[in-house]
């Protein structure tokens, strides 16, 4: 799950493809080893060219001129879009209750749908042991502290980098004005 926007995400998702993909295969073994191999990416944010498709989009390598054509059932990439989900609450499917699960375990369209799924009941059983437990409360305070430090850094590099910048300018600006007084 991904929590902070990166303008890379997709090549991150291909190197976490590639890598899995990379992994089956181990000295002296030949491809026929190598098994389907599927990334899904849950972002808590918007994929800005994916804004007019659907929450959940599957992505396979297709011939160009022949877009039916795909090479091979061995690479998949789903993306889904967790903000997009909110939006189709009156949607009735069993990916959007466990993605309402993700967003909201106490909502009241998963304490609905949990009189029905028994998976999302014992999901939600396992979460309410989870959080019980203090090293692992600790454990996600500790992931959701780290998370929130880099989003920090990131806004303050990019703060600092931005003021160095127009510094730099107004710097460059002055010496142009004094080199066209000459």
């Amino acid at each position: 799950m991904q929590i902070a926007k990166q303008d890379t995400i997709i090549e991150r998702l291909l190197f976490y493809w590639s890598k899995l993909y990379s992994r089956q295969i181990k000295s002296g073994d030949d491809y026929s080893v190598l098994q389907k191999t599927i990334v899904i990416l849950i972002a808590n944010f918007n994929i800005n060219f994916l804004k007019d498709l659907e929450y959940f989009t599957k992505w396979k390598i297709i011939e160009e001129n022949h877009r039916s054509t795909i090479l091979t059932d061995k690479f998949e990439i789903c993306i889904i879009e967790l903000p997009k989900v909110n939006k189709l609450k009156d949607k009735n499917d069993e990916l959007l209750d466990w993605l309402f699960f993700l967003i909201n375990p106490k909502s009241n369209r998963v304490v609905e749908k949990m009189k029905v799924n028994k998976e999302l009941k014992q999901a939600h059983k396992k979460l309410e042991e989870i959080s019980n437990d203090e090293q692992l409360e600790q454990l996600a305070w500790w992931r959701y502290k780290a998370i929130l430090e880099e989003n920090t850094a990131r806004s303050e590099g990019m703060k600092r980098g931005i003021e160095k910048g127009l510094k730099q300018g107004i710097r460059k600006g002055k010496m142009e004005r004094i080199y066209r007084s000459c």
